[in-house]
């Protein structure tokens, strides 16, 4: 038995974060400002997000919060407080291992440059957003406190700031309304920046004791993770859960130095080195393109499945369309291979400049939908399914774009404007009375309609054949499709991120010629989600339960995890979000 001393000191013992077990020096300042000097300008929630993500960071993962001299605490400061603030982390951070801030409260971005401030609470807010001189006297510069933080140290730095343009800035908003994001070619070495919303987008205060964004620090920071990465990435998803994709937080890192990718925040150590196996799997199978590249006249088929006839490597002209006896052109109902490409036309003959719809022909066949238990990534809901599509169809090549949505709606509620840029925004019911006006306005011949791919189709194209995680292999790049590059899939290999879309077809195609079906905008399917939905095979399935809809393949906003082939999500059909779109298909009739 242990002697009763023995006892208590191993007690103590296992009450001490494992965060304090190892010889990582943390440091933090956090920021609440809630009292400013307009009533109009309070925010009720900010001090509360301070106090309790100051409580998590030191009572839970080791670090060492600075306070004003006298023990006085970071709360409601003033300038004059703010800077002594950044002082004593500076002073406190030196031979620290990790320095973070966290600020909670306005932020404002410079009326013509690109230069981020936040306010402390003594700022008159009204004359700041009037005037850069008054900008520049009242608010503290974000590139100063980064300066002054210790080079030595990696640093994170988390603003619960909004990112909306006030009307005084002027009506002509640009990519960095609010806070603006910060350059990542001028981020030192080792410096993780986290904003709590997309640009133009305001930051909750909540309706509770905290906002959403601290509501999220305080679930995932003290997770233990395989890195910092992947748990900055599971507050984002957070955020964008509990405010129902009202907020999706912006996070960058910089491009030169390894820290977050080998140290987990609950951890406060060393990742193990990856086994040799998985770094073998990390290998892409197609290079990255950050170019456009030819079209797709002759795609390369990976990995085929032997159920689906390959497409030959010599380029084959299209099948030309066919006269009905109406003089409308109708479409063939089925192609000769894998790949071949069929051109609708939209417009009518008035029009001065015809807009196309091109499609994809996918054959018939078998295949496993959903992801092996073995796949980075993997989740519980697409455990895989034996699925038997007994007849092919024709599925756009690229989303619907806003040149389509147009002609064929007469309207464009997209964020992103630009004829070859996808439509966003859009509903699940406002995408199924497109195809329903396509039937309309171009029918395509007996037998055949326009509808929504279901998800084992989409699947089936995204796929192309291919048995891995994406259509190019086992990783995935921002260079290969538009997601948030700071979170690319299966390898450490960083990217762009665009933070918006990107106009149709500029980056490489799957196998059969198929365009953006990983990234830029999640895609409405047909098949309804119940919140909990698991994938069902058989022939030719569909899931009519649920008030939910299913979309697929990632987006802009999202890291590259969500653009696996098999990756899925449910969205309320009424959703109308700048990370959703579609792309219509040719079906058979009577099979929906």
């Amino acid at each position: 038995m242990l002697p009763t001393i023995m006892k208590a000191a191993l007690g103590a013992l296992l009450l001490i974060p494992c965060a304090l077990l190892h010889a990582e020096k943390r440091v933090a300042l956090v920021i609440g400002n809630s009292a400013y000097q307009e009533k109009q300008d309070h925010l009720p929630n900010a001090v509360a997000d301070a106090k309790s993500v100051g409580e998590m960071l030191r009572n839970q993962l080791g670090f060492q919060v600075v306070e004003l001299e006298g023990g006085k605490a970071t709360r409601n400061l003033n300038k004059t407080d703010t800077f002594e603030a950044i002082s004593a982390l500076a002073e406190a951070g030196k031979n620290a291992d990790i320095v973070l801030l966290y600020y909670a409260g306005h932020g404002m971005e410079e009326i013509d440059g690109r230069e981020n401030y936040l306010m402390p609470v003594d700022a008159d807010l009204g004359a700041a957003t009037a005037k850069n001189s008054a900008l520049k006297a009242h608010g503290v510069s974000l590139s100063d406190i980064i300066k002054d933080l210790p080079e030595s140290a990696a640093r994170i730095i988390l603003l619960d700031c909004c990112r909306i343009r006030p009307q005084m800035r002027g009506a002509a908003p640009t990519e960095g309304d609010g806070l603006h994001a910060p350059d990542v070619d001028s981020l030192p070495k080792d410096t993780l920046i986290m904003l709590a919303a997309a640009p133009r987008k305001g930051a909750s205060d909540g309706e509770g004791s905290n906002g959403p964004f601290a509501l999220a620090l305080l679930k995932h920071l003290p997770v233990p993770s395989t890195d910092m990465r992947k748990t900055f990435s599971n507050v984002r998803k957070e955020v964008v859960i509990l405010t129902q994709n009202a907020q999706n937080p912006w996070l960058k890192l910089d491009a030169g130095g390894d820290y977050f990718f080998e140290h987990s925040l609950m951890a406060g150590g060393n990742v193990p080195p990856t086994p040799p196996a998985q770094v073998a799997k990390m290998v892409p199978t197609v290079p990255p393109s950050p170019t456009p590249l030819p079209p797709p006249s002759s795609p390369t088929v990976r990995e085929m499945v032997t159920s689906v006839p390959t497409k030959p490597t010599s380029p084959q002209p299209p099948v030309q369309l066919t006269k009905s006896t109406s003089g409308t052109p109708a479409l063939p109902s089925q192609g000769q291979r894998a790949g071949d490409i069929k051109t609708v036309t939209l417009s009518k003959p008035s029009e001065s400049k015809a807009v196309e719809i091109k499609l994809v022909w996918c054959p018939p066949g078998s295949f496993l939908m959903g992801s092996p238990a073995s796949e980075v990534g993997h989740e519980e809901n697409e455990n895989q399914v034996q699925v038997n599509l007994s007849q092919g169809f024709w599925i756009a090549q690229t989303e619907c774009t806003q040149s389509q949505w147009r002609t064929v709606m007469r309207s464009n509620p997209s964020e992103f404007t630009g004829a070859k840029l996808p439509v966003e925004r859009v509903t699940w019911e406002e995408a199924s009375s497109f195809c329903a006006n396509l039937n309309a306005s171009s029918p395509q011949g007996p037998g055949l309609i326009w509808a929504l791919p279901t998800e084992a189709q989409w699947e089936w194209a995204c796929r192309a054949g291919t048995i891995t995680a994406t259509a190019f292999g086992e990783s995935l790049t921002s260079d290969q499709a538009n997601f948030n590059g700071d979170s690319p899939y299966g390898t450490n290999h960083w990217g762009a991120n665009l933070a918006k879309t990107t106009a149709v077809g500029h980056y490489r195609p799957n196998g059969w010629g198929l365009l953006d079906m990983h990234g830029n905008l999640w895609e409405w399917c047909e098949d309804a989600w119940d919140g909990n939905a698991k994938l069902i095979g058989g022939r030719d399935p569909v899931s009519r339960i649920g008030a939910q809809r299913v979309v697929r393949g990632g987006s802009w906003s999202y890291e590259g995890q969500s653009c696996r082939s098999a990756n899925r999500q449910g969205f309320a059909a009424d959703s109308r979000l700048w990370h959703l779109g579609f792309r219509p298909v040719l079906v058979p009739d009577g099979k929906r």
